[in-house]
């Protein structure tokens, strides 16, 4: 049960309405967020180009979104984003093996162990020179050269605070 009363999306705007109704499921995270009109596009798109336009492998987001979001203990998060991890070919042992924060487990390959070691330093301490220097972070799907750490560290930091946030804010899963 939601702390405060989801607003009335029949009073929301034509472009809200019209926004939420583009999402393929309900998203009770953006229906509340409809209390502030003015921020459903901007978020949405900030969203958008995080799961959608990123240089950075959609799998390998996936789990550093998940590993990100268990160490900070946003449940809501981690029940939304789970079927996408599966949809986007994440092993059981791989969801199980982070919700249980073994970052380390076998059933990920040394690129996957770069990136969750990454994506725990930049949630759980600091991140060492060493992290920024991987090169197996990022397996970009175009040339531009671009720093190679900001795909992940946008998709870690994008979760980081919003998973704080929303761990004491109740959301109907």
């Amino acid at each position: 049960m939601p702390r405060i009363p989801y607003p009335d999306l029949d009073k929301a705007s034509p472009e809200v309405r019209e926004m939420l109704g583009r999402l393929p499921a309900p998203a009770n995270i953006f229906n509340m967020m409809a209390h502030a009109q003015s921020c459903v596009k901007p978020v949405m798109k900030l969203g958008g180009t995080l799961l959608g336009k990123l240089e950075l492998d959609p799998k390998l987001r996936e789990l550093c979104l998940l590993h990100a979001v268990k160490l900070k203990g946003g449940e809501y998060e981690w029940v939304q984003h789970v079927p996408i991890a599966r949809d986007l070919g994440c092993t059981e042992a791989q969801i199980a093996a982070l919700d249980k924060g073994d970052d380390r487990a076998a059933c990920f390959d040394a690129r996957e162990k770069a990136a969750l070691r990454f994506t725990r330093e930049v949630v759980v301490t600091s991140v060492s020179p060493g992290a920024f220097g991987s090169s197996v972070l990022v397996k970009r799907r175009s040339a531009p050269p671009r720093p190679r750490t900001s795909w992940p560290v946008a998709t870690i930091s994008a979760v980081r605070e919003p998973a704080s946030s929303f761990s004491n804010a109740t959301f109907p899963l």
